[in-house]
C-alpha cells in the first residue's frame, strides 16, 4: 500500500456524482473495489462520499478510478476527460454504456438522401 494520500474532500463529490451517473449502487461499487484488490466497507464508502474521512490513499483512488472507468487525474482534480471508454464524446447516434452520454445534437451530422421512384 502506498504512503501517499489525497484529501477526500477533493474527490468525494466527484466520486458520489460519478457513481450515481454510472447507476452503480454502493454495494456494486464495493464489489468492484474488492475485485480491484482494495476492499472497503459500506461505512468507509459512506464516509468517503460525504467527506467525513479526511484522506484517501493512492491505492484507494486508483481502485475507485478503475472501478468507475475514469482517469485518476480526473478523480483527483476534475480536469481532463471523464470516461475512458468514449473520451466524453460518444459517436453520433450512440450511447456510451459506461457513462451513459449521448452525442450532443450539435455533434450529429445529418445526411439527406434523395430517393427517386
Amino acid at each position: 500500500m502506498s504512503n501517499q494520500s489525497v484529501k477526500t474532500a477533493e474527490v468525494a463529490g466527484r466520486l458520489r456524482e460519478l457513481r450515481q451517473m454510472r447507476r452503480l449502487s454502493g454495494t456494486a461499487l464495493l464489489e468492484l473495489m474488492a475485485r480491484n484488490g482494495v476492499p472497503i466497507s459500506r461505512v468507509t464508502l459512506s464516509h468517503i462520499e460525504t467527506g467525513r474521512r479526511a484522506l484517501l490513499n493512492v491505492d484507494e483512488v486508483a481502485a475507485f478510478a478503475k472501478a468507475l472507468n475514469v482517469r485518476v487525474e480526473w478523480l483527483i482534480n476534475g480536469e481532463g476527460v471523464v470516461c475512458q471508454t468514449c473520451q466524453d464524446v460518444p459517436p453520433p447516434g450512440f450511447v456510451c454504456l459506461d457513462c451513459h452520454r449521448t452525442a450532443a445534437e450539435d455533434d450529429i451530422e445529418l445526411v439527406t438522401v434523395n430517393v427517386e421512384d
